[in-house]
């Protein structure tokens, strides 16, 4: 804890004269030798354009060998010095360019053209920098060679081009010496390291002045009251100063007085409670053993309807010429007598009629609203109804004395008013239809179920365009209308609940369930199963999570009749 509070202290303290002394003096340096090395390039340019104003620039392309050593030659090199001289350039010169390329010295005021031994005159600038070469070329603007280093010192240099009569001629070179310069920039910095120093020693001081008067007090109100929190309830933390620190302390020893009165009290309450928990942990468990009884009744319960939907779940078909195939996944799930089961409102049945002498096949599909038993009991009701009916019109190879239309129409006019009596408890959507074993003619009504499917030639499209009935159970609101097809040999039909559009397709981000809203999805696990059931149901779990009871008739028209 100490070593942790004295961190935290001298680093922000540490910090914070760091981050203004680093800023201060970071920008104070910077401004300095920004201001230092713009001084030396206003030096440059004034020397340049000085020493361009008092050239005698037609004269420079006269000059020759005897020149040097004329008054007139001497005269404008003392203006060309005397510049050199006001602007504290270290050196200043004009240089032409010859016919090879070639930059040649006319004045250098390095040189003196009174004396015999200064012969720079006239000579090769063999080591001219690339800086003039671009000043000449440019012919427009000064050209700044960057600091440089040679055995005379460190320098910066400028070229200003010369022009006469539309041509350039040659540039104007100007040095500094920025030796000088570069020295006060180390004494710059070295003041700067020294006022962080002296700050390090300052935060030492203050750090010293924070733990004498705040961090020790506060330790020892840390361990005060690590002690009571460790039980010892009689520790005093001794009180040394009147300020918010002291009175803290007061204030735990005086807590620390009220917890151990209440800790007494509390172990008294703690012996009552321990008798009243063992009294409530018996009820618990009596409590227990009457809901487990309660479950293993309401599992028998669903294992009942399980088993009477099933026996009515029935595909009869014996036709030739149409395959009928069932699929059922039923969302609720239920253990009874060590075995898994399921239940559900969805059913399928499947038979034979004989209309007129033609053997037609029968098929059902339906879904009855509600969750588990109240699904499961509408299932029930719509199973033994249509059961019923297909007992009746099938029984002893009866021969059925009225169009496949017509007998649709008033089987669903007979269910309904049926399920009418249920007042609207039982709902139930569902797809009833026929199938004319050679012709391939199919009829059904859509009492508000999923759109059937046809799958034929790799495609996947739906058959009717919408719902032909009112979902059953409910008051009749539009008439019974029937969806007529002609079915060719190895088509497929696929009639389906909800389940296998109602796809959880992941989470939202706030856990929310994404559910599938595309009517087209069903169509694409279709073609992509090949209309096979089984890889259908694949495809839909691999898909998404089914949300709903799934059942699917599968309706394979001549699939392997020659």
């Amino acid at each position: 804890m100490q070593i942790g509070i004295q961190k935290k202290i001298n680093g922000i303290l540490f910090l914070s004269l760091f981050a203004v002394g680093l800023s201060i003096g970071i920008a104070f340096y910077s401004k300095y030798t920004d201001y230092m090395m713009k001084s030396v390039n206003e030096k440059l340019y004034s020397g340049l354009f000085s020493i361009y104003n008092v050239l005698d620039i037609e004269s420079l392309n006269k000059l020759n060998t005897d020149s040097q050593r004329t008054r007139e030659y001497a005269h404008s090199w003392k203006k060309i010095k005397s510049i050199q001289k006001e602007m504290k350039l270290a050196y200043a010169y004009i240089v032409l360019m010859n016919e090879k390329n070639q930059f040649y010295f006319v004045y250098d005021t390095g040189d003196d053209p009174t004396k015999t031994d200064d012969d720079n005159y006239l000579k090769i600038y063999y080591d001219a920098p690339s800086e003039a070469f671009e000043s000449f070329a440019s012919g427009k603007s000064i050209v700044v060679k960057g600091q440089y280093t040679d055995k005379w010192g460190t320098f910066m240099s400028a070229f200003y081009p010369i022009r006469f009569s539309g041509k350039m001629i040659g540039v104007i070179g100007a040095d500094y010496n920025i030796s000088a310069i570069l020295e006060l920039k180390k004494e710059a910095l070295i003041i700067f390291l020294l006022i962080l120093f002296l700050g390090l020693i300052a935060i030492s001081l203050i750090g010293a002045l924070i733990n004498f008067w705040i961090v020790n007090p506060i330790l020892r109100l840390n361990i005060g009251s690590r002690k009571i929190a460790s039980g010892n309830l009689d520790y005093f933390i001794p009180i040394t100063q009147n300020d918010e620190i002291g009175e803290l302390a007061r204030s735990f020893n005086v807590m620390a007085f009220d917890l151990s009165a209440s800790f007494s009290k509390i172990q008294k309450q703690n012996e009552q409670l321990k008798e009243r928990i063992i009294e409530r942990t018996e009820e618990l468990r009596n409590t227990l053993m009457t809901m487990q009884d309660i479950k293993t009744q309401q599992d028998g319960d669903y294992f009942l309807a399980t088993s009477i939907l099933e026996s009515l779940m029935q595909n009869q078909n014996k036709s030739l010429f149409t395959k009928i195939d069932f699929l059922i996944e039923q969302k609720k799930k239920f253990n009874f007598k060590g075995k898994s089961h399921n239940l559900g409102g969805d059913i399928s049945i499947a038979g034979n009629l004989n209309f007129f002498g033609k053997q037609f096949t029968m098929f059902f599909n339906g879904d009855a609203t509600g969750k588990s038993m109240q699904g499961a009991g509408g299932a029930l009701v719509i199973g033994s109804l249509v059961n019923s009916i297909m007992s009746r019109s099938a029984a002893n190879n009866r021969v059925i004395t009225k169009d496949p239309d017509r007998w649709l129409r008033e089987t669903f006019l007979e269910i309904q008013k049926v399920m009418e009596s249920f007042n609207g408890t039982i709902l139930v959507s569902c797809i009833l239809g026929v199938i004319e074993d050679e012709t391939g003619f199919l009829q059904f009504f859509n009492a508000e179920h999923p759109l059937s499917v046809l799958y034929r030639d790799g495609v996947a499209s739906f058959i009717e365009s919408g719902i032909t009935a009112s979902k059953l159970g409910m008051p009749l609101n539009l008439e019974v209308g029937l969806v007529q097809f002609q079915l060719k040999r190895g088509d497929i039909v696929l009639c389906g609940s909800d389940g296998r559009e109602d796809l959880i397709l992941g989470k939202n981000s706030d856990g929310s369930n994404i559910m599938n809203e595309d009517q087209g999805l069903f169509l694409n696990v279709v073609e992509k199963s090949d209309g096979h059931l089984d890889k259908i149901y694949e495809n839909l779990v691999n898909t998404g999570e089914l949300s709903d009871d799934l059942s699917l008739v599968c309706i394979s028209y001549m699939e392997n009749h020659k």
